[in-house]
Parts: C-alpha cells; structure tokens; sequence
C-alpha cells in the first residue's frame, strides 16, 4: 500500500498559521475553501479556528481508490464541531467526500458538491474527552465508507466524485486536533460474484443445468465483504451487482479465502462445465488465482489466472472434460480464491 501523503504537522509554535506547512511526504498544504485561518500547534496539532475550512496536501493518488486516515485528538466533545479527513478533492469543481466527529455525538459521512453539504450516512459515537481516535475515510470505486480504529462506521454508495482528486483535512473546531494524516492507496482484488454451473445432456435428450451457488465461508483469510460479516453472501448473485464484492487485503501475498458451494449431484457428462466471476483490481494491478477444489483437498480440480484489470469485467472459467471427470464428490465443492 503506497503512502502519498503523510503529516505529523510539527515544527511550529502556537496559533502558527497552517497555510503553508510543508509535510514529511506529499508536500505543502493548500487552503481549498471554506475558512483559512486554521492554525498549528506547539505540540505537532492541527485545528480550524471554529470556522469550517478544507486543506489538501500535494501529494497525488496513483488513482481514485485509496484511504485518508487522521489522528483525532478530541480536547471536549460537547465543543468539537466537525472536521475529519477527506479525500477525492476534485479541482474542476470543488467535490469531495470526508468523514468527521460531530458534537451532537455521532461519526458523519459527508459528500460536498462544490455548494452544499450532504451527510450520507451517520452513526452514535462513544467517545472520551482527551482520547485520540483514528478516523479512516475509505473510498474504492463507488463504495465510500467511514472507519475509527478500524471499525466500519459509516457507509455509503455514492457517485458524486470519482476522479483521484487530492486528499487532506476538514477542519473546523479548536476542540478536534489531528495530530497526524496519511493517504495510502489502496491494492486490492475484488471479486464480485462466483458460482458453478453445470450444463449436462442425458440420453432422453432433456438438458438438466446444476448451478452451484456460493453457500458458506471455509476460510475468510484476510479477505473482507463490502457489508455484512461473511463472504459467500456477497457472491451468492445470479447477475453480478457490483456494489456487493470480497475483497483481498492490500497488496496481498497469496492471500486465501475459501468457500463452500452448494451440494450438486455427480455430472452425467464432462463437456460445459464452467465458473463464472467478476472482478478488477484497485489501486494497482493484483493477481488473482482461482481454483476449483473438492473435500477440502490442497490439489485443485482445476484453477485460472484471469488477467484483471481496474473494470469489473466478467470471466468465464471452463473446465476440460478431464478436469470435469474429477468431480466426484459435488457435495463439497469448494471455490479458493488467491491474491497476489
């Protein structure tokens, strides 16, 4: 995961003004609406000077797809009026998405379209005064979500913005300090939706089709659904949608998830047999290897290496009839997929 912004926001006195500071990665610091006059503190903080204002450092994404993550130093809950990071910054016409602590004590989703302001999605907060929280805004194609300390808060579906655009800070309370931010894009594989379909001719000339579906997790590794807390749930599609999809860690190395497919009966034939996914990469191209696995056995009945890219572009995997021949026990029929 490449790191194209990061700022400790050190080196100045009290009530130095923030226009101007340079940061350790991703360069100087730009005023790009709302109030200017955010300020730096002695001790490596950053705050508004209650006055909302949106910041950006020059650092660039390798693409749209990356995370902006700000350490929230909370002085009084009741005071901190907002701000958070942001990210997708877009110049042509002042978009962007960023997510933030609100007094009324709730984490907020936020997208501005260069005039107004639009909460996408919010949640109840617990938060104590003095503590310092880590606020991660997450943005993979249209998938926009909300995290603190790692936890999934906030989340949306939102088109408003998908160039690369820049990322930075919102700032807009004395009472909320970052005391440092860090932009990162994100690698990944995103596989859509999986599943086995058997087309088998028997002598009556009748066509019999299996379809195989997506039916519970053998092993998530480090691979995570886009909502919900398992896997196969996400794949589980006759046609694939888009905003349900698996995705792998980033920059993976043979990064495994396992799952189970329904039970099917043994195939009358060996011809048409096939798997079909969708699936790209973000942030950088990933391999991906998928196989086809039966009783929880290592060696695979047959596996592909589709050549991603970053579109959803939909694969079909066909099975030789020699590969089809090993089907023996349909009952415990397992999709591996394998990332980088």
């Amino acid at each position: 995961m490449a790191n194209f912004v990061h700022a400790t926001f050190s080196g100045g006195a009290d009530f130095d003004p923030f226009a101007g500071y340079v940061g350790e990665v991703g360069g100087a610091w730009t005023n790009r609406g709302g109030d200017a006059s955010a300020h730096l503190y002695a001790a490596g903080e950053v705050a508004g000077f209650d006055a909302n204002g949106w910041w950006t450092a020059a650092g660039t994404p390798a693409g749209a797809d990356y995370s902006c993550t700000g350490k929230l130093h909370l002085l009084n809950q009741t005071f901190a009026r907002g701000g958070g990071p942001l990210g997708r910054w877009n110049s042509a016409n002042g978009r962007f998405y960023f997510f933030q602590y609100n007094y009324n004590v709730i984490w907020q989703l936020y997208y501005y379209d260069g005039s107004s302001f639009t909460v996408l999605d919010q949640a109840a907060a617990t938060v104590t005064d003095g503590n310092t929280y880590d606020l991660k805004l997450e943005m993979i194609g249209t998938a926009i979500k909300g995290y603190v300390d790692g936890v999934l808060k906030c989340s949306a579906t939102h088109s408003g913005v998908t160039v690369a655009g820049l990322a930075g800070l919102f700032l807009d309370s004395g009472y909320s300090r970052y005391t440092q931010f860090d932009a990162d894009d994100i690698g990944g594989a995103s596989t859509i939706s999986a599943g086995v379909s058997e087309s088998v001719t028997v002598t009556d000339s009748t066509l019999v089709l299996q379809t195989l579906r997506p039916s519970s997790d053998t092993a998530a590794g480090l691979w995570t659904p886009s909502s919900g807390g398992v896997l196969y749930a996400m794949l589980n599609e006759a046609v694939a949608n888009p905003a349900n999809y698996i995705q792998s860690s980033d920059n993976p190395t043979n990064d495994v998830c396992k799952i189970k497919l329904s039970a099917g009966v043994v195939p009358l034939n060996t011809s048409v047999h096939s798997i079909q996914i969708q699936a790209k990469w973000t942030g950088g191209p990933i391999a991906l290897n998928v196989s086809l696995h039966q009783s929880g056995n290592g060696t695979a009945i047959a596996s592909w290496t589709p050549t991603l890219t970053s579109s959803d572009t939909i694969y079909n995997l066909t099975l030789t009839p020699t590969q089809a021949a090993n089907i023996t026990d349909p009952a415990n029929l397992e999709l591996w997929f394998a990332a980088g």
